[in-house]
């Protein structure tokens, strides 16, 4: 059985076990010729570029409109920075589950693969840049706290 494939991490309710949304995140590889021209990077010697996979991200159908997606979303965008510390991640990718979530990921700087239209990858760059404009970034967002959630990560 193989381990620490993905990690998931829960926000819960403050005081209650109530499951507000989650996400997993694990190791991906992105092919260089798979991304649009002007994300491809230059001089790589090979084809493989280090990306973390935003998978399952899901948010309890009271909570929509709260604030609850965008929060795990950049909570997301912080523990690819993280990892990025570790490892060369060159990208935050997810697939959108259909196309009305598309422009929710596009707020935040997520584009979409030419292939792969509900494939989108968000350059650790334009992280980086949102987390040093204070966390505002595209979306005009607000970091996460802990007295927004208490994350939970499990491993699956």
């Amino acid at each position: 059985m193989a381990e620490n494939l993905a990690v998931v991490r829960v926000a819960v309710a403050e005081g209650t076990p109530k499951v507000l949304g989650y996400h997993s995140l694990s190791a991906h590889s992105l092919l260089a010729d798979d991304l649009p021209t002007d994300l491809m990077p230059k001089g790589r010697p090979f084809p493989g570029i280090g990306a973390f996979y935003l998978g399952f991200p899901g948010v309890d159908q009271s909570m929509h409109g709260k604030g609850i997606g965008r929060m795990l979303l950049r909570d997301a965008m912080g523990q690819n920075l993280r990892a990025g510390e570790y490892g060369g991640i060159a990208f935050l990718v997810l697939d959108a589950i259909d196309d009305a979530a598309v422009p929710f990921y596009r707020q935040f700087g997520f584009v979409a693969l030419p292939s792969q239209p509900l494939r989108m990858v968000l350059p650790t760059s334009v992280i980086r840049q949102a987390v040093g404009d204070g966390g505002e970034g595209r979306s005009g967002g607000r970091r996460p706290s802990s007295a927004d959630h208490r994350p939970a990560p499990k491993r699956s």
